[in-house]
């Protein structure tokens, strides 16, 4: 006999201070909870009763939701009794799934829509290859219509990893990022209850992968790059401009850069949203780079208006045929910009997003706390931004090293 109860899962609580309600589901001595997509906060949470208190604003309509749930799953699981079949965790998850989410590309679809209707076509745009690439190779099977999570194994996995380095001929670096969005995908699924917490068939591989060395260009070939003279007005000029505005005004990545508008210039700040991560910045502008979008300033600019003037013409254009726009520009600026690093006569041949490296590693070099830096740039992680400590921190012992070296001469 199947138990069903409805719980508060407090020991995962959101940013809001809420944790999400599930059905658990008792079969055989082992346990399945199913996400119900509601959240409240333990306090409104009467857990004997299994029901939101009446001090919660919308106490009469979620109880109403979660006995209509709670009744479902009874049924059914009366149903599955009655019909002599094995009411089993498998047997159970798949009835209730009724053919849908628990099929991985079934769910991956439904995820991938979701990102499309958010307006992260970037992200959507990385997921679906490595998806892509993933659903060919198991499309080989016979039976790649029925792939379900529970056929996800960590053989499976090992095999496809193999594939992708013998076959395809992938760097390290590309089978991580295939594996991520994979990891991903079953983060998402347990999330939703369509898989067991404890479902983890990627726990076991490992890419080895080696750290490459960050190109970061010196505060001298910045310089000689400042110094360059360009046509005014010409494609270089204006991809010169751009880099080194990128280097002086806190990394911003070229998406970022590139769709900046001059309402988002509030007097001595700039606010934007990054496409990366959707999060709202407001950060100081800094004398350097405020020069360099004067430049560009005309008595005829509306709010609306790109700074730069790489997308004109496209400044009613929807995010998603944007996103594409602003990817061809990107390549376009890196082949400029590579360009020029060879008429200054660099030793190297940079891409924008060095830019961001060195804005980092000199903003440390100059004192920056390692924690600013991290919000500067919105990285998750603190040891994203350490990796940019580690490297100015190397530059400045190899500084004294000279010196020392110099004074022993």
């Amino acid at each position: 006999m199947a138990t069903i109860k409805i719980i508060l899962r407090t020991e995962k609580i959101r940013k809001n201070g809420e944790s999400p309600l599930y059905i658990r589901m008792t079969v055989e001595r082992k346990s399945k909870y199913i996400s119900l997509k509601q959240t409240i906060e333990k306090k409104y949470w009467d857990g004997d009763k299994q029901r939101v208190k009446k001090s919660h604003p919308n106490a009469a309509l979620l109880n109403s939701f979660l006995a209509k749930k709670k009744a479902e799953i009874e049924a059914l699981a009366l149903e599955l009794e009655q019909g002599k079949k094995k009411v089993g965790k498998q047997g159970m998850r798949s009835a209730l799934s009724k053919g849908g989410a628990e099929n991985f590309f079934d769910f991956t679809d439904k995820f991938l829509e979701r990102l499309e209707k958010e307006g992260r076509h970037g992200t959507k745009r990385n997921y679906s290859a490595s998806l892509s690439t993933f659903g060919k190779w198991i499309k080989k099977g016979k039976n790649w219509k029925e792939f379900t999570f529970e056929k996800f194994t960590p053989e499976l996995a090992n095999a496809y990893k193999s594939y992708l380095e013998m076959e395809l001929g992938n760097s390290s670096v590309t089978i991580q990022t295939k594996f991520a969005v994979l990891k991903s995908m079953l983060s998402h699924a347990r999330e939703a209850g369509v898989v067991e917490q404890s479902f983890r068939p990627l726990a076991g591989i490992k890419v080895k992968v080696k750290k490459a060395k960050k190109n970061i260009p010196s505060r001298e070939e910045i310089g000689q790059l400042t110094a360059m003279k360009l046509k005014k007005g010409s494609h270089q000029d204006n991809t010169r401009n751009l880099y080194l505005f990128c280097a002086n005004m806190a990394g911003l990545r070229f998406g970022d850069a590139i769709t900046l508008r001059w309402g988002q210039v509030e007097q001595d700040r700039l606010r934007w949203q990054t496409l990366k991560t959707n999060k709202q910045r407001l950060i100081y502008i800094p004398q350097i780079a405020r020069d360099i979008i004067d430049r560009y300033r005309t008595k005829t600019d509306q709010t609306g208006d790109f700074i730069f003037p790489f997308l004109n013409r496209h400044e009613n254009t929807s995010k998603k045929v944007l996103t594409k726009l602003v990817n061809k520009a990107n390549s376009r600026c890196n082949y400029s910009l590579k360009a020029i690093c060879r008429k200054a006569g660099l030793t190297q041949e940079y891409t924008f997003h060095t830019s961001r490296h060195f804005f980092a590693t000199d903003s440390l070099r100059r004192g920056m706390r390692v924690e600013v830096l991290q919000h500067i740039l919105t990285h998750s992680s603190l040891d994203q931004t350490m990796e940019y400590a580690r490297i100015a921190n190397e530059d400045m012992d190899a500084a004294m090293k000279a010196y020392e070296q110099a004074q022993m001469n």
